[in-house]
């Protein structure tokens, strides 16, 4: 409480921010007339003003934002000069009285993350209010018409006010309005038209808005210069009259997903500038208007449906900015694009149909970045490019270029080029030797190149040189020891055998990287001139032998690793020499010992030797620097030896090491600590995890006072702990989970009062010490899983810091102490599987800080009534509802799964608007309520295997924020509601196994972000003509539909599907031919399509497929048109009547797996008359990449004449072979 404060007469201004302990304000501050400025903000214990604030005639600031004010006292006729008032993130207030309408001078209303409903009618009388904020008032359902006598109104911002629905027409009024926003409003459907008379306004934000179209009347904002309603879901529909609008410079419409078109008018916009388009993924063109727009500078089209950008693109002057980016559609760019010469960042990312780029692309002088990543279809750069002279970035990565041109030589300013995963590139030009600017050149993952060329020598400035992956490159050029500048060089997982001598001219290398070279056999002894390198990477380079003993001249390196060289058997003594080595890796090398010069390596921090299966030594001379190191206290030190499971034990001198930090023995063979371990004193971290023979912990450890993490995880033979561990004072985490033989805690734990964490998981123990009420900075105590716990003390409730308490599956355990009550702190309280525990005590509403509570057990009779003080609670998982589980506003997650006996969900549960996840799976509920429509921000609901439910409300087409809905094994559940396809924002839609599921509706088409959607095993007999609509989907899986006999042409514009399954859909007589349009498929899956004949010769479009299974299906022969398919990796013709492949032996070249058991024609026989179609006939000796062959002939009671010949020896991946009967017959077989 403030002091009497009648004194201070002459009081002008009052400040008591941030004062935390401040309760009350003492009632003599109205004695105060001069005051003018009181600030008690982030005052958060205040919870009301003194009535006399409310009486005030000077007051022209009241600043009470921060605070738990409930009200703010307002006299009528009083506060007449009051100008500014802040009352943001006042939780607790939730209603304006109509006095307020007395403040006659206020200019600044602030009242954003309040709890108000509404604005008095009042309001309006606040004649010179200027600002007026109530955003993120999540709880403001209704504004009053009188706000449109604000008439001095230049800002009004209710941004991410969740639940307001509508405006009032009379906002029409507001002459003075310059912004208005609207941001965030969910609930917002529509605007009204009278927002045409505010012609002042310079700003209109309605982003993640609901609203599905703008009036007619905005054309009349003639002020209007910014104009966001991204991520508008619903907006369907720009008015033609917007182009009336021209003074706008920047329009968002990113996001709004069901925009279809743009008006003409829209090349009215002569003064925007910017027109941002990413996302809207039903926008399939752009009107040739846009070619008036004079002024553009910006142009952004990412993830739009766009086929080709209008020729008038090239009118735009202006333009530096165009993203086109993942216009999967995009299939050409018009040659009059070179007319845009100001374009200086060009994006082209992911257009997956691009075929090329125009000549005139040259033309772009002052083009400084071009992205060209992820452009699959794209093989070839146009030779103009060498005109860029300005270009800077040049990103070609994952396209299917073969060939760099040779004009890229003349790009002198080019610093990056990026040509990373392009599988197909085979040379680099000489010409790269003249980009002598560049810096990073990029190749990693170019499987096919198989050398650089000489003149890689001339870039002087290169710094990055990444070759990463590039698999047939087995030689780096003499010439790369030119490369003065070079700084990185990254060889991991090439095929290199050696590295050159010249390497030893990189004086400026730091790093190089050479891990995973399986071939590399030898490091040149000249790599020791390389005396800048600090980073050297050898990790699994199995030939590895032995290392040169000119390493002891790198002086700057930090990291040498060399785990994984399994070859490696010794480290030479010269090591000792690397002053600056400060990580030192031999993780799984073949050393049997350290030699002892690693005691000269003073910098070193970190050791790690673990898995070194033969090393059974650690020297002595790992502490003789100790005389010097304890000098050094900036020096810290790690050593790990765990998981060397022949190590026994730890040597004495092991307590020399006093400047030791950490010291790690994990998964050793260790029984004990050495007595010395107490001499450790700077130890902070000691972890003997999984040391299952590990049985007694000497009780000098109790002298390593500066631990704070000992780690004894499943160590099964530790039954006790020594009473010294009291002794750690700094331990913060203290971990025994897993120490099955250990039952009792001792008394002297509650002397660790740095204590943090405790873990006591698993154990043997059966009660906890009456102690550790002592450890008043114990946060989380887990004693989960500890079957024969049965008692917690009451001395519990004083470890008033602990914010987590896991008891789960403490079976023993039949009451909570009424103490715990008083763990004002915690946040998570865990009680799932305490099948003793009938009762949670009713003090648990004194949990206010409570986030997350578990009560997930079959004996509990009831919930608590004071569930419904727990207004903080984020998670509840339980396993019965409560009528009042609305009252939980804050909950985020609930989780009633497996709830056998839960029939019914409260309607309540609408109540809940802050939910976001809701699991009722495997209960046995039979309908959802309606109320739960209202859940607005929910985005996941699973209610899979509720083999009850019959029914789902049409108020879910509501979840506008819906993202994942899985109704999976719902076998009663007979149709879906037609307003499913209001879930504008689902992306996974699971239905399969609801077996009583006969039609989906066309709604569904409406679902523009699905990505998949799952139908398998329903009974459904055709798929919705709107399917085609769903231009996001990636996976669509209708396995198992056995009634299923059609599939709808429009599928074909579902041009993002990857995975498409059909398996054993037995009425599919045939596909439409339209499936060639699928151009991202990856795998079809058509096994056990009894009824499927004939494949459309459309599949050959399908050229990014790698999958395709046929496997007993009625198919006689494969178009010609599968030689298309250069991706293809896996072919099953099993069990299938196909005559023969095709005869071109060089097809299928890509392919590794080929399955053909029980092939044979419609007679029971092989083809060719009687007779197996030859192996060369079949291309095998052509499967060069082949790595599984299954070929397999059953008996079937007819004389198979078997070839005689088998030649398999060009197949040099194969790696399984199966030929069962065919061995018996085979007189020659070739296998290399």
């Amino acid at each position: 409480t403030t002091p009497d404060l009648s004194a201070f007469k002459s009081l002008e201004i009052l400040i008591l921010e941030a004062c935390e302990d401040l309760k009350e304000i003492h009632p003599s501050i109205e004695d105060i007339e001069t005051l003018v400025s009181l600030n008690v903000s982030d005052c958060w214990q205040l919870m009301e003003l003194p009535l006399g604030v409310g009486r005030m005639e000077n007051l022209s600031k009241l600043l009470i934002n921060g605070t738990n004010i409930r009200e703010i006292p307002i006299s009528r006729g009083c506060l007449t000069k009051l100008e500014t008032l802040n009352a943001s993130n006042c939780r607790r207030l939730t209603q304006l009285q109509e006095s307020w309408g007395s403040l006659m001078s206020l200019t600044q209303l602030n009242l954003n993350e309040t709890e108000i409903e509404e604005l008095p009618e009042s309001i309006g009388s606040l004649k010179k209010l200027k600002t007026l904020n109530t955003s993120d008032c999540a709880s403001l359902t209704y504004l009053p018409n009188s706000i449109g006598d604000l008439a001095s109104l230049c800002c009004l911002d209710l941004s991410n006010c969740h639940k307001l629905a509508q405006l009032p027409n009379s906002i029409g009024s507001l002459v003075s309005l310059s912004q208005l926003l609207l941001s965030g409003c969910h609930s917002l459907r529509q605007i009204p038209d009278s927002i045409g008379k505010l012609t002042s306004l310079t700003e209109l934000h309605l982003k993640s808005t609901a609203i599905e179209e703008l009036p007619e009347s905005i054309s009349s904002l003639k002020e209007l210069e910014t104009l966001d309603v991204s991520y508008c879901k619903s907006l369907a529909r720009i008015p033609n009259s917007i182009g009336n609008s021209t003074s706008l410079s920047h329009f968002d419409l990113t996001g709004c997903h069901k925009l279809v078109q743009l008006p003409d008018s829209i090349g009215s916009f002569v003064s925007l500038q910017q027109l941002l388009l990413s996302g809207c993924h039903s926008l399939r063109q752009i009107p040739d208007s846009i070619g008036k727009l004079t002024s553009l500078i910006e142009l952004h089209l990412k993830s739009t449906a766009i086929e080709e950008l209008p020729k008038s693109i090239g009118s735009l002057k202006e333009l530096k900015t165009l993203d086109v980016s993942y216009c999967k559609s995009l299939a050409r760019i018009p040659n009059s694009i070179g007319n845009s010469t100001s374009l200086s960042h060009f994006d082209l990312t992911g257009c997956h149909k691009l075929v090329q780029l125009p000549d005139s692309i040259g033309s772009f002088m002052f083009l400084k970045r071009l992205l060209l990543s992820g452009c699959h279809s794209l093989r070839q750069i146009p030779d103009s490019i060498g005109k860029l002279t300005s270009l800077i970035e040049l990103h070609l990565k994952s396209t299917a270029i073969e060939e760099l041109p040779k004009s890229i030589g003349s790009l002198k300013e080019l610093k990056t080029l990026d040509v990373s995963y392009c599988k197909s590139l085979t040379r680099i030009p000489n010409s790269i030797g003249n980009s002598t600017s560049l810096y990073c050149l990029d190749l990693t993952e170019c499987h096919k190149l198989a050398q650089l060329p000489d003149s890689i020598g001339s870039l002087v400035s290169l710094q990055r040189l990444l070759l990463s992956g590039c698999h047939s490159l087995r030689q780096i050029s003499d010439s790369i020891g030119k490369l003065t500048s070079l700084i990185e060089m990254h060889l991991k997982s090439t095929a290199i055998e050696e590295l050159l001598e010249s390497i030893g001219s990189l004086k400026e290398l730091e790093t190089l990287d050479v891990s995973y070279c399986k071939s590399l056999a030898r490091i040149p002894n000249s790599i020791g001139n390389s005396t800048s390198l600090s980073h050297f990477d050898l990790t699994g380079c199995h030939k590895l032998v032995q290392l040169p003993d000119s390493i002891s001249s790198f002086v700057s390196l930090q990291q040498l690793l060399l785990s994984g060289c399994h070859s490696l058997r010794q480290i030479p003594y010269s090591i000792g020499k690397l002053i600056s080595l400060t990580e030192l890796h031999l993780k799984s090398t073949a050393i049997e010992e350290l030699p002892e010069s690693i005691g000269s390596l003073k910098e070193l921090k970190t050791l790690d030797a673990s898995f070194c299966a033969s090393l059974i030594r650690i020297p002595n001379s790992i502490a003789c620097s100790t005389s010097k190191l304890h000098k050094l206290p900036r020096v810290s030190i790690a050593i790990a030896v765990s998981g060397c499971h022949s190590l026994r034990q730890i040597p004495s001198s092991i307590g020399k090491l006093t400047s030791l930090i950490e010291l790690h023995l994990k998964s050793t063979a260790i029984e004990e600590l050495p007595e010395s371990i107490g001499s450790l004193n700077k130890l902070k971290t000691l972890d003997v995890s999984y040391c299952k023979s590990l049985a007694h912990i000497p009780n000098s450890i109790g002298n390593s006072t500066s631990l704070s993490r000992l780690d004894l995880t499943e160590c099964h033979k530790l039954a006790q702990l020594p009473d010294s561990i009291g002794s750690f004072v700094s331990l913060q985490r203290l971990l025994l989970s897993g120490c099955h033989s250990l039952r009792q805690i001792p008394d002297s734990i509650g002397k660790l009062t740095s204590l943090i964490e405790m873990h006591l998981k698993s154990t043997a123990i059966e009660e906890l010490p009456e102690s550790i009420g002592s450890l008043k900075e114990l946060k989380t105590l887990d004693a989960s899983y500890c079957a024969s716990l049965a008692r917690i003390p009451n001395s519990i409730g004083n470890s008033t810091s602990l914010s987590c308490l896991d008891l789960t599956e403490c079976h023993k355990l039949a009451q909570l102490p009424d103490s715990i009550s008083s763990l004002v702190s915690l946040q998570r309280l865990l009680l799932s599987g305490c099948h003793s525990l009938r009762q949670i005590p009713d003090s648990i509403r004194k949990l206010t800080s409570l986030i997350e509570l578990h009560l997930k057990f079959k004996d509990i009779e009831r919930l608590p009534k004071s569930i419904s003080f727990f207004k903080e609670l984020r998670i509840l998982d339980g396993s019965i509802m409560h009528h009042s589980i609305g009252s939980l506003v804050s909950l985020q997650q609930l989780f009633l799964s497996r709830c056998f006996s839960l029939k019914q969900i409260p309607h309540s549960i609408g109540k809940l608007t802050s939910l976001i996840e809701l699991h009722l799976e495997f209960s046995a509920i039979e309908k959802l309520p309606e109320s739960i429509g209202s859940l607005n921000e929910l985005k996941t609901l699973h209610v899979f295997y509720c083999q009850s439910l019959g029914r789902i409300p049409s108020s879910i087409g509501n979840f506008t924020s819906m993202s994942s809905l899985n109704l999976d094994e719902c076998h009663k559940l007979v149709q879906l509601p037609d307003s499913i396809g209001s879930i504008v924002s689902l992306q996974q839609l699971l239905l399969s196994g609801c077996h009583s599921l006969r039609q989906i509706p066309d709604s569904i088409g409406k679902l523009t972000s699905l990505i998949e959607l799952h139908l398998k095993s329903t009974a459904i007999e055709e798929l919705p003509k709107s399917i085609g609509s769903l231009k996001e989907l990636k996976t669509l899986d209708v396995s198992y539909c056995k009634s299923l006999a059609r599939i709808p042409n429009s599928i074909g514009n579902s041009t993002s599907l990857s995975h498409f399954d059909l398996t054993e859909c037995h009425k599919l007589a045939q596909l439409p031919d339209s499936i060639g349009s699928l151009v991202s498929l990856q795998r079809l899956l058509l096994s056990g399509c009894h009824s499927l004949r004939q494949i459309p010769d459309s599949i050959g479009k399908l050229t990014s497929l790698t999958e395709l299974h046929l496997k007993s299906t009625a198919i006689e022969e494969l178009p010609k048109s599968i030689g298309n398919m250069q991706n293809l990796r896996i072919l099953d013709i099993s069990g299938t009547p196909i005559i023969e492949l095709l005869d071109d032996p060089g097809i299928l070249a890509e392919l590794q797996e080929f399955r053909a058991s029980r092939w044979k024609n419609s007679e029971g026989s092989p083809s060719n008359n009687g007779q197996l179609v030859s192996p060369n006939n079949l291309g095998l000796d052509k499967l060069q990449k082949l790595s599984e062959l299954r070929s397999r002939v059953l008996a079937l009671g007819i004389t198979y004449q078997i070839p005689q010949s088998l030649n398999l020896s060009q197949l040099n991946f194969l790696k399984k072979l199966t030929l069962s009967n065919w061995l018996e017959f085979l007189l020659h077989l070739s296998i290399k």
